[in-house]
C-alpha cells in the first residue's frame, strides 16, 4: 500500500466543492462506503493508505474530475 502522490492531493484541494461531492457520491454508490466523506477526506489527508485498487479508482476519477473542472494545463490561458 502507498499514499497518494502529493500532486494527487494538490488535484483533489484544487477541485470545486461540488467536484469533491460528485467524488464522495461516486465512493459511496461504486465503492459501496457508508462514510465515504470520511474515507476520501482519510486518503487525501495522508491518514489512511488505500489499497492498489482503492488508489488507482481514487487516482482515476480525480483526473477526470480535475480535468473536468480545469480544461487548460496550468500555466497555459485562453
Amino acid at each position: 500500500m502507498r499514499f497518494l502522490d502529493q500532486e494527487l492531493i494538490d488535484k483533489y484541494e484544487k477541485l470545486p466543492k461540488s467536484g469533491k461531492s460528485i467524488l464522495i457520491q461516486a465512493a459511496n454508490s461504486e465503492l459501496g462506503y457508508f462514510a465515504p466523506t470520511n474515507w476520501v477526506n482519510r486518503m487525501t489527508t495522508r491518514k489512511g493508505q488505500p489499497t492498489p485498487a482503492q488508489y488507482d479508482w481514487l487516482k482515476a476519477k480525480i483526473e477526470e474530475l480535475y480535468s473536468y473542472y480545469n480544461p487548460l494545463p496550468e500555466g497555459v490561458t485562453p
